[in-house]
This record gives C-alpha cells, sequence and structure tokens, in this order.
C-alpha cells in the first residue's frame, strides 16, 4: 500500500523521553504497537471510536492495572510501594471489615490498589524473576521503561515505542509479559494472538531512529501468573523480525490513509464466508 508522505510531526516528546508514565504514553501522540494491533484488529471504524471519537468511553483499565503492578515489581522495585498498595484481608461485609477498608483506601490514595490476593500474586511473580538465573541476569544491564518517539522516515509520521527493558549499549531489548501458560506452545499462541512478534521489529525501527543503534536482540520474559509461578525465555528469530516488519509497515500505512481521508468505514458489503466447521 503506498501513501503520500504527510507533514512531520513536531512534538514534544520526540526523541528519548525517560520517566514518562505509561499513562501519559497512551496519551501522547503517536502511532504505536498497540495501535496497530488495534487497526489490523476490526473495522477502521472501531479503531476511529476507540482512539478518536470525542464521545467516546475510556477503557475499562483494571486488567491494565494488573499488568503495570506486574511490570512495576519486577522493573522498577524500588518504587512499588510508592505506586502500588495491596489491601488487608477483611470481610467487607462487616462494620468492622468495611472501616479497615475505608482506612485503606484513604491511606493509600493515589496509589494503584490491588485486592489482597492479586498483590500477594504480584509479589510472587517478582519473586520468581528475581530467583530466575537467566530472566534476572537479562534484567541486570540496562534500564527499565525507555520511550522513544520519531517522525518516520518514509511518511514522516509520529511512531512511539516504550521498551520494557533496554540495555544501555542499546544491544538488547528485553519484555516482560504475564502469562496464563508460559510453555513454548502457550506462549507461542498467545504470541500469534496478539501479536508479540511485531514489537521485534517495530522498538527496535523506533530506537534505532532516535539513537543511531539497532538492538540487534528482542527477548520476552513470560511468566505465569498462578504457583509455581514457571517461567519462559524465548528469543525473536531473524525470520520473525523479517515478516515483521512488513506488517507494521501495512498496519502504519492503513492507519495514516483513514487520517488523511477522514473515512473510517465498517466491514461494508462482502460475501457471506462460513467458518471452517460449518463448511464441513
Amino acid at each position: 500500500m503506498s501513501i503520500e508522505p504527510v507533514n512531520r510531526v513536531a512534538s514534544a516528546y520526540l526523541g528519548h523521553v525517560p520517566g514518562i508514565s505509561n499513562a501519559d504514553y497512551h496519551d501522547a501522540p503517536g502511532t504505536s504497537k498497540t495501535m496497530l494491533d488495534e487497526i489490523a484488529a476490526a473495522s477502521p471504524l472501531h479503531f476511529w471510536a476507540k482512539r478518536l471519537d470525542p464521545n467516546r468511553v475510556r477503557e475499562e483499565r483494571s486488567v491494565w492495572d494488573v499488568g503495570n503492578a506486574i511490570h512495576t515489581a519486577i522493573l522498577e522495585p524500588d518504587t512499588l510501594t510508592e505506586r502500588v498498595a495491596g489491601a488487608p484481608e477483611c470481610d467487607r461485609r462487616t462494620k468492622e471489615g468495611k472501616a479497615i477498608a475505608a482506612a485503606f483506601e484513604l491511606e493509600n490514595a493515589g496509589k494503584l490498589q490491588l485486592k489482597h490476593d492479586t498483590f500477594r500474586m504480584v509479589l510472587a511473580v517478582r519473586d520468581a524473576v528475581s530467583r530466575h538465573p537467566v530472566a534476572s541476569g537479562l534484567l541486570s544491564r540496562g534500564k527499565a521503561e525507555q520511550a522513544y518517539f520519531a517522525n518516520d522516515p518514509e511518511t514522516g509520521a509520529l511512531i512511539k515505542c516504550k521498551c520494557d527493558y533496554l540495555y544501555d549499549d542499546f544491544s538488547m531489548i528485553v519484555d516482560i509479559k504475564s502469562a496464563v501458560d508460559a510453555s513454548p506452545d502457550g506462549f507461542g499462541r498467545a504470541a500469534a494472538n496478539f501479536r508479540y512478534d511485531l514489537e521485534s521489529s517495530w522498538y527496535p525501527d523506533v530506537v534505532e531512529l532516535v539513537t543511531g543503534a539497532r538492538p540487534e536482540h528482542f527477548v520476552w520474559i513470560a511468566v505465569e501468573k498462578d504457583w509455581p509461578f514457571a517461567i519462559g525465555v524465548y528469543v525473536a528469530t531473524e525470520d520473525q523480525v523479517k515478516r515483521a516488519r512488513p506488517i507494521c509497515r501495512r498496519d502504519l500505512a492503513t492507519i495514516l490513509e483513514h487520517q488523511r481521508s477522514n473515512y473510517w468505514p465498517d466491514y461494508g458489503v462482502q460475501e457471506l464466508r462460513l467458518p471452517a466447521w460449518a463448511r464441513r
């Protein structure tokens, strides 16, 4: 798909933006890998409704909250108690339990507040990673939560990424994934469903545009959220990176094409397609 270049975006976010929160990063201008997933997952109308509709309803963040807590616990453990609090065990149906809960919420206003069992899970995941000889070693040579914004040289569009962990010499990006199943088959299915492999192209591309150095290696640390909190470490292959790049470019082009035309169609008119099981 070919598109005309857009004017380069002059943004306060251009370059390396350290210390930006997840909320500010997601609200900042620029196309992210998540947005590529969204335009590919449904119709352009759905993308517009989620990202651009001025009357859109903000997405429920509870699942994101747990993921953010896990990332904080693993990648920035020194800040965990400043940002996340676990509720005490109490029966909120009783007068005493309600009082305990109210005091906890007041005392921890402004923090991400998690249920007691959820917070214990977050700590257990953190401890599992810190005990793992390979996973802990991978997280000892760089900095966490590094955001980069760049003008795409082909289109001029502002693009962005936020690396969970980036080596100081820019040689490797490490991404943390909490998982139901961190086994090779289980994580492989999740990677296909959520297009994790696209990160191995998109993130290094953005980092290289800003720093001039391209991370050669992309690694995922997948950790299960249930006992015994097993971990799998997975390396992106060269073939996966090569396959991911044209998909990223295609999805970026689709977003820019609809932004330029301000045309956000739904599914339109087409022949009915029955699933394979129905044809059998």
